[in-house]
């Protein structure tokens, strides 16, 4: 089987303590999206997404619909700043704002206010090594399979 991959992208903002993406009228709730990978080896990248040309005058290169001078995540003392990082780990889930891995956890918070990006990728043929073929466990695949189409299918 070949790796799954979610892209979740727009303006990031907070509702109920969640994280949730804002994209051509369409919400994604990353915690929901995330749920798809949970227990499955995953490389997850994350970073603030200006949109192209990217404006070197405005924070975050126009990432950032703060402003500098209100920007709780770093613009105001450093308007350059962008928000990046690349993590690989058995992802556990979220927590508010943090993404749980199994040897730790990071938090998503900076993306709130901005237009970002968050890339999952998953091999699960590596997460699920183990994985029995008995008919159980391949009824068990074809739902997480079904749930992980209809969430990119969403996303499209």
């Amino acid at each position: 089987m070949n790796s799954v991959i979610s892209v979740i992208q727009g303006i990031f903002f907070l509702r109920s303590g969640k994280l949730l993406s804002q994209h051509n009228g369409d919400e994604f709730c990353l915690e929901e999206v995330l749920r798809g990978f949970i227990d499955s080896e995953v490389d997850i990248l994350v970073h603030y997404s200006p949109d192209v040309p990217i404006n070197p005058n405005l924070a975050g290169g126009g990432s950032c619909l703060w402003g500098s001078a209100n920007c709780p995540h770093g613009h105001s003392s450093d308007p350059s700043y962008m928000f990046s990082i690349s993590r690989k780990g058995i992802l556990k889930g979220m927590n508010g704002t943090d993404l749980l891995l199994e040897d730790g956890s990071v938090s998503l918070l900076p993306l709130e206010g901005h237009k970002g990006r968050v890339i999952i990728l998953s091999d699960p043929v590596k997460s699920n090594p183990d994985q029995s073929d008995s008919l159980e466990s391949l009824i068990g695949d074809s739902r997480k399979l079904s749930e992980l189409l209809a969430g990119l299918k969403s996303i499209l």
